[in-house]
């Protein structure tokens, strides 16, 4: 019970991720996404951990690498979780 539901709650902010890396995508090409500052709220305290590793790591490149930080480190929590549960 313990570890589906937090297996749930992983899964909502993986895709909470996907979703907010879309739609910066649709921003940076000209469109207006009416609610993505939601989205943005809800990973921005997901993301800025790894934003600031990338920063610190001063890896010179223009790809931000910090969702695709966070999914690894989400999905390595949950294989954890499921040995533990």
């Amino acid at each position: 019970m313990i570890y589906t539901t937090l297996s749930l709650f992983i899964n909502v902010i993986q895709f909470a991720i996907f979703a907010d890396v879309i739609l910066s995508l649709m921003e940076s090409m000209g469109s207006h996404v009416k609610y993505h500052y939601i989205v943005k709220n809800f990973t921005k305290p997901i993301l800025e951990p790894f934003e600031k590793l990338q920063s610190k790591l001063n890896l010179n490149i223009p790809v931000d690498l910090s969702p695709f930080l966070a999914l690894i480190s989400l999905s390595i929590i949950e294989k954890i979780l499921k040995v533990i549960f």
